[in-house]
């Protein structure tokens, strides 16, 4: 079993990962963009803000393209002054926002004027039929469905 001085920091196996990227891009070989999200999870559970170890911030400093960035943007909900922060910085910040679009359908616009955000049921997700993803309402909206007659649809495929 290796010591813990042996073995090798997080920081320098990805800091060597995107430079090697970044030589590749600066000799006309570059990757559409990264894809980086933050440390917010341990495996399938959320962790409070207070307990989030570490950030992604150091690849923004060594990767010179554009970048998918995602995660720990609703700690501060409905402020969102993190999102805002990284929308504006630059022009190669992309936000992308993965859970919480299932349980608001009006993700965009509730961003935008600052609206609470409806909590998403994890076990609804990867759900083999309609509940959980077609049944969440718009904002101040009430939707009315019958669970059980959603539990019973099954997605179409569009192939």
């Amino acid at each position: 079993m290796k010591a813990e001085q042996d073995t090798v920091h997080p920081i320098t196996t990805f800091s060597y990962i995107v430079n090697e990227l970044q030589k590749r891009a600066n000799n006309g070989k570059q990757l559409v963009y990264l894809s980086l999200v933050e440390p917010r999870v341990q495996g399938i559970f959320d962790v409070n803000a207070s307990d989030i170890v570490g950030s992604n911030d150091f690849i923004k400093k060594l990767w010179k393209g554009a970048i998918l960035h995602s995660g720990n943007y609703t700690y501060d909900s409905p402020e969102f002054k993190l999102l805002k922060a990284d929308v504006n910085i630059d022009d190669r910040t992309m936000i992308g926002f993965s859970r919480y679009f299932t349980s608001n359908p009006d993700l965009i616009e509730r961003l935008r004027k600052g609206l609470e955000l409806t909590p998403y049921v994890r076990s609804l997700f990867y759900a083999t039929n309609n509940n959980g993803y077609n049944t969440f309402p718009n904002y101040g909206k009430e939707l009315q469905f019958d669970p059980k007659a959603e539990e019973k649809r099954r997605p179409v495929s569009l192939i």
